[in-house]
């Protein structure tokens, strides 16, 4: 048995070290069950997991998405590594309402019988791995271990998929992802950092950062809707990525902003020119008005979604129109004024902002996720790029045409 502490900032003490020398065994079963999952944290077990796939060797994964933070696209990736469905590859996602799924255990069989396993703190993120400081036990029978004690926890993460224990769905492929995503189960996007305060920076002594001691390999992005690499890639670990993992972040706090109620928590739709282009371009031309064009129906679908009409005054220039100023979005990391309005003389309903309508291109997804404003902004803004792995699986979510344009919109 041997005690792992990454306090001590040595590569050695890190989960990361210990799944590499793992990997480097043949390996007969791996079983795996983490609270908390990224895709940037399964570089090291690439080639177990391919060569398991490959000769359908068991393979048992556990993954917890806690308040519904897992994503998707990570998922889809790794059900792909695994070479699922398969007859020994099994994926379980384990949620709960009111409780965390919070285990962090390793077990490894090798071909020659023996086995060996990690139990502690560190979840299979790139963080968990590399970054935080986190601390565990190793065992392994060829260093003497009690193997009644490695075979139990290997019994201990066969039992959720042979009991089907409460809080666990398994995947049998996409079609279970994209369901769990319906459900809020799984997240389509990443939720916005939290905007924190920190007590340290406001007395002048900012908290220390830690820098990553072990590098991990990077890991390509796998699309669900083709089965393909991205050519966008989830970097190494460099030490500006990592810190956007840790809970050192110093941020300002921004006001609260008003609550958004709705049917549904996020829209989309796909751009079109009349969303992101600038109208006439013959010099000495106006530029046309910066506005994002919603369908009157997607509005009318939801209208809590957008505050239509509660939340919307008229227009004293103009008898009939509607507006919503000064809407909290935020994009990025920038939080940002968006007018809403409707036209009394035109068959749709407008978000004005030159920030809005400059991220985007034809055929990119505009993402808008209500929020409950404590951080600051009643609506969390992505515009997802066409050559993004991400694009497609928010496409298969864009299921409404619009009258005369190639305009496609949904909700989920």
């Amino acid at each position: 048995m041997k005690y792992f502490d990454s306090g001590a900032r040595e590569p050695s003490q890190s989960l990361g070290q210990w799944l590499q020398n793992a990997a480097k065994e043949e390996i007969a079963e791996i079983r795996i069950q983490s609270g908390y999952f990224s895709l940037d944290g399964i570089g090291l077990l690439i080639p177990v997991l391919e060569q398991a796939a490959k000769a359908d060797r068991l393979t048992r994964f556990l993954i917890g998405s806690n308040d519904g933070c897992t994503l998707h696209s990570d998922l889809a990736s790794l059900m792909q590594i695994m070479g699922i469905p398969r007859s020994n590859g099994e994926l379980g996602i384990v949620s709960f309402g009111g409780a965390y799924f919070h285990p962090k255990t390793y077990h490894v069989r090798r071909q020659d019988g023996t086995e060996a396993a990690f139990v502690g703190s560190a979840n299979l993120t790139a963080a968990g791995l590399a970054l935080n400081v986190e601390a565990g036990i190793a065992l392994d029978t060829r260093e003497g271990d009690d193997p009644h004690q490695l075979s139990q926890i290997a019994a201990a993460i066969d039992a959720w998929f042979d009991e089907k224990r409460d809080g666990l769905i398994v995947v049998t492929g996409f079609e279970t992802l994209n369901e769990l995503a319906d459900r809020g189960v799984l997240a389509i996007a990443p939720p916005p950092k939290p905007i924190e305060s920190d007590r340290g920076a406001s007395s002048g002594s900012p908290r220390p950062r830690l820098k990553p001691i072990f590098s991990l390999p990077s890991v390509k992005q796998i699309s669900a809707a083709t089965g393909a690499a991205s050519a966008a890639e989830v970097p190494d670990l460099p030490e500006d990525a990592l810190q956007e993992d840790s809970e050192d972040i110093v941020v300002e706090v921004a006001p609260p902003a008003p609550a958004q109620a709705g049917k549904y928590q996020a829209f989309l739709m796909t751009l079109q020119k009349t969303d992101v282009g600038v109208g006439q371009v013959t010099k000495g031309t106006s530029r046309r008005s910066p506005e994002i064009f919603i369908p009157l129906a997607a509005r009318d679908t939801d209208p809590d979604f957008w505050g239509w009409p509660n939340q919307f005054t008229n227009d004293a220039t103009k008898p009939g129109k509607m507006d919503r100023p000064g809407v909290k979005m935020r994009i990025g990391t920038t939080i940002i004024d968006v007018n809403m309005m409707t036209w009394p003389d035109k068959s749709d309903f407008r978000l004005r902002s030159e920030h809005l309508r400059s991220a985007g291109s034809i055929g990119d997804i505009l993402y808008m996720e209500r929020s409950d404003g404590k951080g600051g902004f009643t609506y969390y803004v992505e515009v997802i790029p066409q050559s993004s792995a991400r694009h497609a699986q928010y496409l298969a979510h864009c299921i409404n045409p619009t009258k005369n344009s190639k305009k496609m919109w949904g909700y989920i």
